[in-house]
């Protein structure tokens, strides 16, 4: 009688079948730890999720801050020119040496963003 011989190659899991096993491994090891520790978590619940919401409010507000202190940087960078209605940006916070310089090159017949970009100044 004649050995028949079957070759079975077994593929090597994707990277996509690996993580979907390691995330149902893990559900349902939780799942387990949560029906053996049913009291504690009644007891340790409250504290956890009420921590998490005062991390949460705490990074809302630095977030918040952040913006503000953005937003008040950029209104310090940007000059109003009415010959272009509207805002221009510049590089850095105006100091009143700029302004004086700017004001002799507007005496002379230049535009805010003319003389800005003369000084250098003008965030292009």
């Amino acid at each position: 009688m004649e050995d028949n011989i079957i070759e079975v190659k077994f593929q090597e899991p994707t990277r996509r079948e690996k993580a979907k096993r390691w995330v149902k491994e893990k559900y349902d090891k939780t799942k387990q730890w949560c029906t053996d520790h049913k009291e504690m978590i009644m007891i340790f619940g409250p504290v956890a999720v009420s921590g998490a919401f005062e991390l949460l409010k705490c990074g809302m507000k630095y977030k918040d801050k952040q913006a503000d202190r953005d937003l008040e940087e950029k209104k310090l960078c940007s000059v109003y020119d009415r010959s272009v209605g509207g805002y221009v940006s510049v590089k850095r916070p105006l100091t009143s040496a700029d302004w004086v310089k700017i004001q002799a090159l507007k005496r002379q017949g230049m535009t805010t963003t003319e003389a800005l970009l003369e000084l250098g100044l003008l965030d292009i």
